[in-house]
């Protein structure tokens, strides 16, 4: 079982990661990691830790449609 990098959560919903087609999971957001758990293979997750988070890109707009996605760059 995969510990949480997080002690408190400050927003968890459903989310959808691309890596090779779409994995569907959770995505948690804390006070230590951003995370994200795939709902189907408990062992396929990410677990990024703020401190190597450098910044978060948002709020997509593609001829006049917003599309709904964010990417979150790191330092390596």
């Amino acid at each position: 079982m995969v510990k949480s990098l997080n002690t408190k959560m400050d927003m968890s919903c459903k989310g959808t990661w691309y890596r090779n087609g779409p994995f569907y999971g959770n995505i948690m957001v804390g006070d230590n990691a951003f995370e994200f758990y795939n709902e189907t293979k408990l062992q396929d997750y990410i677990q990024i830790p703020w401190d190597e988070i450098t910044y978060v890109v948002a709020d997509v707009y593609f001829g006049g449609k917003y599309i709904p996605r964010f990417e979150i760059r790191t330092k390596s």
